[in-house]
């Protein structure tokens, strides 16, 4: 009798070791699986943490309705004092992390377009002069007129003939030099802007890109970066509404918003997208003021400048920063660590168009793209009537 009780208690031992196994099993699996109670803590708290920055997005957006005329924003985070000017119809972002100059500062229209500001701290940085030669290492000296109203090199005689500054002087790929010296405007050659694409403009678009519009447009966007300082870029690519206005959007939380590109009946080849980007402050009639375009390859090399020179990578094309992960879908904002200074995806889902011109048949697109591990400095060139879904662009603004 007593060895057979033995032998059930040592059954009972054992079947109750595996029930509290099973259960502990049980324990565990609720803890920390997919849906156990660990995971939904988690999840509770990042959507509670969502809803928050909504909310202060739509708090931001209501004030940008109310701001009828430009106001300024003062940044003291870093314990100097800087003033940047927010249009009339935009609101700084009060959601944390997109407040501050450093960071990037996300500023919202009353719609939610979200733009960052690009601060420039000299414009000859991003401008020189048409006399400019290669062999001048000395850089003009590009200042604004005593009543503000244009921008003159007072090294070459007072010209306003002025002319994007592109850190790369020839061939494309890794061609970005911060360093750079020895630019030079050559017409019909190399990299350079403003200037037609000779063997496309005044054939398609019925001819409207003209070289004596892109000159204008080229020095109201300069002669607004000397005055305020900075410009203003789109926080994602530019998007479509369901009746094709641009936006400035995260395209990958809405399904009224694709990704536009040139390939979509409304954004056809580069003039569809150039056309495209001119359309935003019509449809926001928020202030006569603010005119909207596609990036100038100068805006977006001292968009590179401000980013390397606050330590991001921006010629590796493995990863810029130590937590960049590439964006590798077509809709913009899908992957949140393809994100420098607060703008998505410089470094995948599209390349982006610009108004920088390559010989006579090329316009050059930046970044890399959702099927290309290619650095946020890249440069790639196409004829301006390619349709490739690839390729899409970037909002600026200026006023």
């Amino acid at each position: 009798m007593l060895k057979n009780f033995r032998g059930i208690t040592l059954i009972a031992l054992v079947v109750t070791i595996i029930v509290l196994l099973i259960l502990a099993g049980i324990s565990i699996s609720m803890l920390t699986g997919q849906n156990g109670i660990l995971n939904r803590a988690q999840e509770a708290k990042e959507k509670t943490e969502v809803a928050g920055e909504e909310e202060l997005r739509k708090l931001t957006q209501m004030e940008a309705a109310m701001n009828l005329e430009n106001t300024t924003y003062t940044d003291n985070s870093t314990g100097k004092e800087i003033t940047v000017t927010i249009p009339a119809g935009f609101a700084a972002s009060q959601v944390e992390g997109e407040n501050t100059i450093e960071n990037g500062l996300v500023v919202i229209d009353k719609n939610g377009n979200e733009f960052v500001w690009v601060p420039v701290s000299d414009i000859n940085r991003m401008v020189m002069c048409k006399s400019k030669t290669a062999s001048e290492e000395d850089q003009c000296n590009i200042m604004l007129n005593e009543n503000r109203t244009k921008l003159i090199c007072t090294k070459h005689n007072n010209s306003e003939n002025i002319c994007g500054k592109l850190y790369a002087i020839s061939g494309l790929g890794e061609s970005f030099d911060s360093t750079l010296k020895m630019q030079a405007f050559k017409p019909n050659s190399e990299l350079r802007e403003p200037d037609q694409v000779a063997e496309y403009d005044e054939s398609y678009n019925d001819g409207a890109v003209t070289e004596q519009l892109l000159e204008n447009e080229f020095k109201e966007m300069a002669l607004s970066v000397a005055r305020y300082g900075g410009f203003y870029v789109g926080r994602y690519e530019m998007g479509l509404t369901i009746d094709n206005k641009p936006v400035s959007k995260n395209a990958s939380t809405s399904e009224e918003i694709t990704t536009a590109d040139a390939s979509n009946l409304a954004t056809y080849s580069w003039y569809g997208l150039y056309n495209k980007a001119k359309e935003y402050n019509t449809n926001i009639n928020v202030s006569q003021e603010i005119k909207s375009s596609m990036m100038w390859g100068c805006q977006y090399d001292a968009m590179m400048l401000w980013m390397q020179e606050n330590g991001i990578d921006v010629k590796s094309d493995s990863q810029p920063t130590p937590t960049a992960a590439i964006n590798k879908d077509a809709e913009t904002g899908q992957e949140p660590n393809d994100i420098l200074k607060n703008i998505f995806d410089i470094w995948g889902c599209h390349r982006e168009w610009t108004l920088e011109t390559y010989y006579m048949n090329s316009r050059i697109s930046r970044g890399g793209d959702y099927n290309s591990n290619i650095s946020p400095s890249y440069r790639s060139r196409y004829a301006p009537t390619s349709r490739f879904d690839f390729c899409s662009a970037r909002l600026t603004l200026y006023m």
